[in-house]
Parts: structure tokens; sequence; C-alpha cells
């Protein structure tokens, strides 16, 4: 919806200016990477995909941290200077990614573990 909202009401669906925004604008580049990344994750959220990729659908899932680190620095740049709003939610969100970093350090751990490598 926000890619769209940008080609309906920014650029009235220019392409040649969406296309100048996509290879020049810092900021624009990493939102479409991040929309990139979750692209894959949207279609193998279903039960078909977590049957068929296993364990790797889990590996495929964790590209969600990676998005939302570069969703937040979009939204940073987007608005140039800090303000409270954009504080604020980099706050919740980096709080958020936070709590999940033991869990992150486990999983690394195990794939360490099980891929045949030697612990010290």
């Amino acid at each position: 919806m926000h890619l769209a909202s940008y080609l309906a009401l920014d650029l009235q669906f220019d392409i040649s200016i969406f296309w100048r925004d996509v290879t020049r604008r810092p900021f624009i580049i990493l939102g479409m990477v991040a929309l990139v990344l979750l692209f894959p994750l949207a279609v193998t959220s279903n039960r078909i995909s977590m049957r068929g990729l296993k364990r790797n659908w889990k590996r495929l899932h964790r590209l969600v941290y990676v998005a939302a680190v570069l969703a937040g620095i979009h939204f940073f740049l987007s608005f140039k200077t800090l303000n409270s709003t954009t504080a604020f939610y980099l706050t919740v969100m980096g709080l958020v990614l936070l709590t999940r970093v033991p869990a992150l350090v486990s999983a690394g751990r195990r794939v360490f573990t099980h891929s045949g490598a030697r612990r010290s």
C-alpha cells in the first residue's frame, strides 16, 4: 500500500520519475530493497511452503530482520531530521529487534554446531 500510494499520489504513475528515484535516492533504494526482501516471505507464508522448505523456511524468514532495519533507515532518511515521531518509532522497532537477539544467537549456534564444524 505504501508503494502504491507513493506511485499514485506522489508520482501520479510517472514511471520515469519512479525509475529515477529508485536508482538515485538512497532512502527510496533502501525502501525498495526492503520490499524485495519481503516478497519471498509473503510468497512462502503458507503451510505448503513451510512443509516444502522445512528448516530452510525459518532461515528464509529471518530476512524479516534485515527488511525491518532497512525499513527503519528508509523511514529515518525520508524525514531528513530526527524528530520525536521518528525517534519514537525507531526506538520501538529497535527494542523489538533487541528482544530477538538471544533467539537469533542461539539459532546461529545450533546451525553452526549441526553443520559438521567442530566446537572449540
